[in-house]
């Protein structure tokens, strides 16, 4: 999948279009011949005993037949057209070699040559010539179309809802930007100076505010509730890792399991309490490991890949890239009156492994893992809680910034609706993020990245 930068930017943005141009030029065409390059030939030799029917002598009669190849190679045609501009070359055909086979037979009588017959030309394919169209009309004065975009920012309206309780808060519509489009006719003379502007068109897109809904009715006192608590044990599984072994040798999606994983095992106790006998809340308050996991070896083909080389980037500090990933979400939440999302450092290997699996030479782009299950599987936790997973990558020519790496992860997924959402979700409480960097033999880095998020009654982890 690719990711598009907004279309909208800050103060304006201006693109241009040719619109109209008036050239003058000369025409005609030029032809150069194509030349003849002999190459090796062979020779074929037949040899026969015959007897003279007049003199009774034996003779030996031998034919040789030399071959000689001669290629021929495609001559130019060069078409001035003044209807192209002057400097454009436009391939018409690209040209092609042709060849021809000549004979010469030679007749010997106990080696005397007796008799010869050829050159004869055998075989002939004629050589096609390459024609080039050259453009030769001048700029004399020309038009172009620009456009100028500005962006229109939404609002915030608050209403008051008096059958809902004090402390409720809804947002009922998600704020969009509106744009004004401005575009202009301008002309220039021959030395690039504008000397004319017109508006040729205008369009106003209006924005949308975000509506939210806030209660304003009086809470009740109730009658204190029995409050109860209530201890107790479960197993949680430690899903096992899954190391890849890259085969050049074997095709792209060859996959075979070397060595079977094993799922560790954890020793949960949580405390539940009561209200009036409902569960209100869960608290962890012992985890212990009681079985490791073992590492799982699959290996994988890579035969056909685009790229020569991947090699995995070091260097990069996570802890702070994901800080100000961090903030740049939670600000863009508080600014909808939805609370800050709470980094889970828990997940931190489960959604690196995430961000490895999606990487874009060698892994697989989807929600789903590469052994064909569901991306909750990399955890059992995300099972337990109601979780979302967003994942992308891109690509850079040099080395970015662990800023610059912040910006464009959150950029991207706020540009994709859906991305976008999953971030916005008023439910989810907590977060995590993963990041893996690759670079080929061109040096080009590859990022790719992987993002939890969890609900939880209590955040805990």
């Amino acid at each position: 999948p690719k990711e598009t930068a907004p279309a909208i930017e800050l103060p304006g943005v201006i693109s241009e279009e040719d619109k109209e141009e008036s050239y003058d030029g000369q025409t005609g065409e030029e032809v150069t011949e194509g030349t003849r390059t002999p190459v090796e030939g062979s020779t074929e030799e037949h040899s026969e005993e015959v007897t003279d029917t007049e003199t009774g002598e034996n003779k030996v009669i031998t034919t040789k037949i030399d071959k000689e190849n001669v290629i021929l190679n495609p001559g130019t045609v060069v078409i001035y057209d003044n209807t192209l501009e002057k400097g454009v070359v436009v391939i018409e055909e690209i040209g092609k070699p042709g060849y021809l086979v000549k004979e010469t037979t030679n007749t010997l009588e106990n080696d005397v040559i007796v008799k010869v017959t050829g050159p004869i030309i055998v075989t002939e394919v004629s050589a096609v010539d390459r024609i080039e169209r050259h453009g030769t009309k001048e700029l004399v004065g020309y038009k172009k179309q620009l456009t100028e975009v500005v962006e229109i920012l939404h609002g915030k309206e608050i209403i008051e809802d008096a059958s809902k309780d004090e402390g409720y808060k809804e947002i009922t519509q998600i704020g969009e930007d509106g744009k004004r489009v401005i575009t202009y006719e301008v002309e220039y003379d021959v030395n690039n100076i504008e000397i004319n502007r017109r508006i040729t068109n205008e369009q106003v897109t209006d924005p949308k505010n975000t509506i939210i809904v806030i209660g304003t009715k009086k809470a009740v006192v109730e009658t204190p509730k029995v409050k109860s608590t209530k201890t107790i044990t479960r197993q949680q599984a430690i899903p096992h890792q899954v190391e890849f072994i890259y085969n050049d040798n074997k095709d792209v999606g060859y996959r075979h399991t070397v060595v079977e994983g094993i799922d560790g095992m954890y020793k949960v106790t949580e405390q539940q309490d009561f209200l009036d006998g409902k569960l209100v809340k869960t608290t962890v308050t012992n985890k212990e490991r009681i079985k490791n996991a073992s590492v799982a070896q699959v290996e994988v083909g890579t035969k056909e890949s685009t790229v020569e080389k991947i090699e995995p980037i070091t260097g990069i500090n996570l802890d702070n890239v994901r800080e100000m990933f961090g903030d740049l979400v939670n600000e863009e939440r508080n600014s909808k009156g939805i609370s800050s999302l709470k980094y889970s450092e828990y997940f931190d290997d489960s959604v690196n492994t995430r961000a490895f699996e999606v990487r874009p030479n060698g892994g697989t782009f989807d929600h789903k893992r590469p052994d064909g299950t569901d991306f909750r599987t990399v955890d059992e936790l995300y099972t337990v809680y109601n979780s979302g997973e967003n994942i992308l990558y891109f690509g850079s020519f040099t080395k970015l910034a662990e800023e610059e790496v912040a910006e464009r992860m959150f950029t991207q997924w706020k540009n994709s609706s859906g991305h976008y959402k999953n971030m916005m979700t008023e439910d989810y409480t907590n977060e995590a993020l993963g990041i893996h960097v690759q670079k080929d033999n061109a040096g080009t880095y590859y990022y790719s990245g992987a993002q939890i998020l969890t609900s939880e009654k209590e955040a805990i982890l």
